[in-house]
Formats: C-alpha cells, structure tokens, sequence
C-alpha cells in the first residue's frame, strides 16, 4: 500500500537546509520515521521575484536574514530544499518518492490559489491506482495553508484523509481528528445574521512561535 504524505514546505524547512534551523525542519523529521512511500510538497512561488543570483547554498551565513530572504518563495529557493532534503534522506536510507511542485501566488494569503493547488494536489494523488492511505502535514507554511488543507481534507471524506500537526516540530506530529459532523446539517437549523457588517467587543488569537500570523490578523 501507498502512504502519501501531502504538504507544504515552510521558511523553517529552508533555515534546516542552510543550516541556520539546527534541528532537521518539520518535513524531514516527518520523513525520516520512514512511514511514507510517496511525499508531495507545494513551494510558495512569490511572483515577479528576483531570482538569487547564486546557484548554490552559500557558505556565508553571516547576514542569515538576508541571506534566507533573497531565496525565500523562489524556484532557487525551491531546488536548493530539494536537494538538501533528498540528500538528507539518502543518509539516512530512507526511500520515499519525492515531488516538489513550485505554486505561484499573487500574495501570501492567495486563498483561491492555495486552494486550486492543494485541490490539484489531492486529485492527483487520488487518480493514481492501488490501495493508498492519504495524509496531509498542517505545520509548515502559513495558517491559511493548514486551514486550506484540512477544509479539502473535509470536502473529500471518501478518500478517508489523515491529518497531523505539531505545535513543536522537534516533536513527534499528532493525529488530527476533524469534525466531520460539520458537514452534515441536514436536522440543524442555522440562524441567518441580519446584517453582515459584524462587530466585535473582543478578538482571540493564537499566539505561537511565528509572530506573523498574529500580526496579519489583528491589522485585519
């Protein structure tokens, strides 16, 4: 049986294959139990982006911030983890099929675009033939790329998706078990808002290790 591992890969991801991240990166750690046959990662492409000039990992990391901008969501970027990752992987013997498929957005937060990759994504796993098991990594990337994931993941039950996150990548992911029951409303009664100019006395959010998701949502 087939066991696909479904995700996309983050700025810790690129830290780990520079060797700022000292830890091995959430994909990696995933990869090296060895409970995957097959590995689909998306990579943010940002559009018109300036390509990095160097053609491979520098040896320089004084300036990392810079250093990891210039490559970040680019196809430089893109083939300089692929390459880290699939030698990584040949160290450590374990074989696992691994695609990766550039995505360009418009921005970030390119929620239609997200969304027909991760669908793309999907459908192209679900085509292929023989007994499979699906599953799909929330960590890396943007929140709105776990939210993406795990709302495909509901819209397509048949395909019986699995989903794991971490809160702390250096550990083990936990399975994810979404609600389901969401999706059937059929002897529930929903209540229309009148008006969709909502207010609010307060705003929650979560605050983790990335500070940037906290930030985009309180200035929205």
């Amino acid at each position: 049986m087939k066991n696909y591992l479904l995700t996309w890969y983050g700025i810790t991801d690129l830290e780990a294959a520079f060797g700022i991240e000292k830890s091995d990166g959430p994909i990696l750690r995933v990869l090296k139990t060895g409970n995957y046959t097959d590995v689909l990662i998306l990579g943010y492409t940002k559009k018109d982006k300036v390509e990095p000039t160097v053609d491979s990992k520098p040896s320089d990391l004084s300036n990392c911030c810079e250093l990891i901008e210039s490559y970040l969501n680019t196809n430089g970027g893109h083939q300089l983890f692929e390459n880290w990752i699939r030698e990584q992987l040949h160290q450590y013997d374990v074989i696992v099929n691994l695609t990766l498929s550039p995505v360009e957005l418009t921005k970030l937060n390119d929620s239609k675009g997200i969304y027909n990759a991760v669908s793309k994504c999907i459908d192209t796993v679900s085509a292929r033939n023989g007994e499979k098991q699906v599953t799909v990594y929330l960590s890396p990337g943007t929140p709105l790329m776990a939210f993406t994931w795990a709302f495909a993941s509901l819209v397509n039950p048949s395909l019986k998706i699995k989903v794991i996150a971490s809160s702390d990548f250096k550990e083990p992911p936990d399975e994810i078990n979404l609600p389901y029951e969401l999706l059937d409303s059929s002897d529930k009664k929903h209540k229309t808002l009148k008006s969709p100019n909502l207010t609010f006395d307060a705003v929650f959010h979560l605050f983790g290790e990335q500070r940037m998701p906290s930030v985009l949502g309180i200035n929205q």
